[in-house]
């Protein structure tokens, strides 16, 4: 990244395969409002995956 722009958060709607199984999940990245490139910083990561288990298991996710 070239580290002059601006993180802008993106969500979007993705398929990914999980332990055999695949999953529909929102994920979560940012693109550098200058160069463009696309990252996930490491809060997003860990939303991703907790994206991806409450998916997976959708009866424990509804129990918090």
């Amino acid at each position: 990244m070239c580290e002059e722009g601006q993180l802008i958060p993106n969500v979007c709607t993705e398929q990914t395969l999980y332990k055999g199984k695949t999953l529909t999940v929102d994920y979560e990245s940012s693109t550098c409002s200058t160069c463009g490139s696309e990252i996930v910083t490491p809060i997003q990561a860990h939303s991703n995956q907790a994206h991806i288990l409450d998916e997976q298991n959708p009866r424990l996710a509804n129990q918090s």
